[in-house]
């Protein structure tokens, strides 16, 4: 059976996605007290979740990707809320 390549793909990024989340749950996540060194962060979620330095980091990024969109949307809400939209 042959999948179309971009079904393949999705299915990569979804298992990947999980992986991430699997190994470092965002609840457990976000209680940390993350070093303010974005290279500290990346050690010590390493060592706290026994992941390699890679993973971590990876994690981190989607996090922070995360909390990025989620302060644009807020200001895009505040922004059409203050028109009257």
């Amino acid at each position: 059976m042959v999948l179309p390549e971009s079904f393949v793909r999705f299915q990569k990024t979804k298992a990947e996605a999980f992986g991430l989340e699997f190994c470092i749950p965002t609840f457990m996540l976000l209680d940390l007290s993350l070093p303010q060194s974005r290279s500290d962060a990346i050690r010590y979620v390493s060592d706290t979740f026994t992941v390699t330095t890679p993973f971590a980091e990876k994690r981190l990024e989607r996090i922070e990707r995360r909390m990025i969109n989620n302060h644009l949307l807020d200001q895009a809400s505040a922004a059409i809320e203050a028109k009257g939209f």
